[in-house]
């Protein structure tokens, strides 16, 4: 063996435990988050912050970083540069598992970071175990969504990082560090206000310190408010009175959230249990019990060093929902919206972990310490569990995603300029902790194909509730969620096309006759055998799957319109041949307005 390689693997032997802890952190993270990642696509806010940087070439990504730094929007110039990079860089790379395996690093990294801060104020296995929390943390359910894991995960990186810097006296690359944050994503920003407290070896005078800490952190954020202000950001124009009784009960509200999630979990994890996840949840038990017991050759000593850890936590958890007022209520459970805990992964790990160190000093004593790690690690595989549950949501929504747009791309073959398409919203597989259907789905046609540039209003499609109002006549809903975008969108096109699901293929198709939104009726346009010459879009094979069976069931449908009609044609035939017998004389007007009404429904039928 070299002398090099005698090296390492000295030095190894003497962070083994430090080094398998950190393996096993990974693989955690990897299981828990990125697992199915081949599985997974673009979810609700993904098709802006991701799916348009995957359309661009290197001049295009050059000039959109440009613009955010110059321009400032949201008041993140970070935080809309550096993502749309990576998504750039990951999906060149390897298309949108590049993207994923991007993501799985920046969380993963948040992690290793978190662990090797806690190293610097905790006992090792503590330490771990708050690591262990921070990868698991059941109250945000968006470490896997692009946009998150690609901004508001480096916003928290960069916290991380300052943190450290912090602990090790490295002020001006903590401040530089936490601007950086800031820029990306605000609330992460929130927990370098109490770090220099978790300092096992403070610098004296404490008080004198903490009060310039606090004066440098309130002028960062003073001078980038200032600056939103000043480029008339549209969040910092609009700061009044009401955002101070919101931040209170955010205070409360945010953390009885997350005492609550972590209360919850393992009765929803328990009550979906099948024999995948059962396996999973047993083979982490095992795991994570094997690890806790190896650290029990440590002495356990309480003191009231932990006390003061276990209040300092509770006020990084609280105060991680200062900023709470963009999302306000913080009381989401499940879906993108519970981002708004992400800064109280900090604070809610540490107190999670030092919690449990205390009853194990207690528990020591009578000596069934053994009993606590046996029921620690439990409740951790089932955390497992609860990410592996939102995994394969991610998975059936992307599948559902799949699927629908199949069926539009070829119910939509003849699309053109100026036509909006509405699709009937009933019916609509959806999914608990991301939604298969959002706000962004009518940007998603022009990610699907390139329009031609002289297009001057692209399609686009939007889901809503629909009436039938007779065989030809049909309604957009004002109560529909998006009915309001509908009407305004309506006065830009002239031609419209509409899709509802047949109860008995499970296909939608297009019915012809007259659709009204708002007080406008237009001409709904008639169904039309597939012939898409448009120019696919990067996106295009992504989300579009199983052509032939696809065009096996559009030509399996057309083939039942066609016989339906054929019958329908029949019996018109027979009624105008009984209103030509019809004596005129008798009922002036009447056989001529039905003949008309007859020839124009027969019309409308036709392809």
């Amino acid at each position: 063996m070299s002398r090099t390689r005698r090296q390492i693997f000295k030095a190894f032997q003497a962070n083994k435990q430090i080094w398998t802890s950190i393996l096993l952190l990974l693989i955690t993270s990897w299981v828990a988050h990125f697992y199915f990642f081949q599985n997974f696509g673009l979810y609700e806010d993904d098709y802006y912050y991701v799916g348009l940087p995957l359309q661009w070439d290197f001049k295009e990504l050059w000039h959109h970083v440009q613009t955010v730094l110059t321009t400032w929007p949201q008041g993140r110039p970070v935080g809309l540069a550096f993502p749309q990079l990576l998504a750039f860089l990951g999906f060149q790379l390897a298309g949108i598992s590049g993207v994923y395996l991007i993501g799985f690093a920046i969380v993963t990294l948040n992690i290793i970071g978190f662990y090797v801060i806690a190293r610097t104020f905790l006992t090792s296995e503590t330490a771990f175990l708050a690591a262990l929390i921070f990868c698991l943390f059941p109250a945000d359910t968006t470490q896997t969504l692009l946009t998150h894991s690609l901004q508001l995960q480096s916003s928290l990186l960069f916290a991380i990082a300052a943190s450290y810097c912090l602990l090790h006296q490295k002020k001006k690359s903590a401040y530089f560090l936490g601007t950086l944050s800031l820029l990306t994503y605000e609330t992460p920003f929130l927990i370098l206000f109490w770090i220099p407290l978790l300092n096992p070896r403070p610098e004296r005078p404490l008080m004198r310190r903490m009060i310039l800490h606090f004066m440098i952190l309130c002028v960062i954020v003073l001078v980038i408010f200032s600056v939103r202000k000043w480029i008339g950001e549209e969040r910092a124009m609009h700061v009044d009175l009401d955002i101070f009784q919101k931040i209170l009960t955010s205070l409360i509200l945010g953390p009885w959230t997350v005492i609550t999630v972590f209360l919850s979990t393992p009765s929803i994890v328990l009550s979906r249990l099948d024999q995948e996840s059962g396996i999973l949840i047993f083979f982490f038990f095992s795991v994570f019990l094997w690890k806790l017991t190896s650290y029990q050759t440590e002495t356990p000593r309480l003191d009231r060093k932990e006390f003061k850890l276990l209040l300092l936590s509770g006020f990084l958890m609280m105060t991680a929902y200062l900023w709470s007022f963009s999302h306000f209520p913080p009381s989401a459970v499940v879906g993108r919206l519970t981002s708004v805990h992400l800064a109280a992964v900090f604070g809610s790990s540490l107190m999670f972990a030092v919690l449990a160190s205390i009853a194990s000093h207690f528990l020591y004593l009578k000596q069934i310490r053994t009993v606590l790690l046996y029921g620690i690690a439990l409740y951790l595989g089932l955390l497992m569990g609860y990410r592996w549950m939102i995994q394969k949501d991610f998975e059936k929504s992307w599948q559902n995603q799949q699927a629908f747009w199949t069926e539009m791309h070829y119910n939509l073959g003849d699309l053109s300029d100026d036509t909006l398409v509405l699709v009937d919203q009933v019916r609509l597989p959806q999914t608990r902790f991301i939604a298969t259907h959002s706000w962004a789905d009518f940007m998603i046609l022009k990610q699907l194909y390139s329009f031609p540039e002289n297009w001057k209003s692209p399609p686009r499609l939007f889901l809503a509730k629909i009436r039938q109002n007779s065989a030809y006549s049909w309604q957009v809903l004002h109560n529909s969620e998006w009915s309001e975008e509908i009407l305004k969108w309506s006065h830009r096109y002239s031609k419209v096309i509409l899709l509802v699901k047949d109860v008995k293929q499970g296909l939608f198709f297009r019915p012809g006759g007259e659709i009204q939104i708002g007080q406008k009726t237009f001409e709904l346009s008639p169904p039309a055998r597939f012939d898409n010459s448009l120019i696919r879009a990067p996106l295009f094979n992504e989300l579009i799957r199983n052509t032939n069976i696809g065009e096996k069931n559009l030509d399996t449908f057309l083939n039942k319109e066609r016989i339906d009609q054929s019958v329908q044609r029949k019996e018109i035939r027979k009624l105008q041949q009984w209103l030509s017998h019809v004596d005129s004389g008798k009922f002036p007007g009447l056989s001529a307005y039905l003949q008309t009404s007859i020839q124009k429904i027969y019309t409308e039928m036709r392809y």
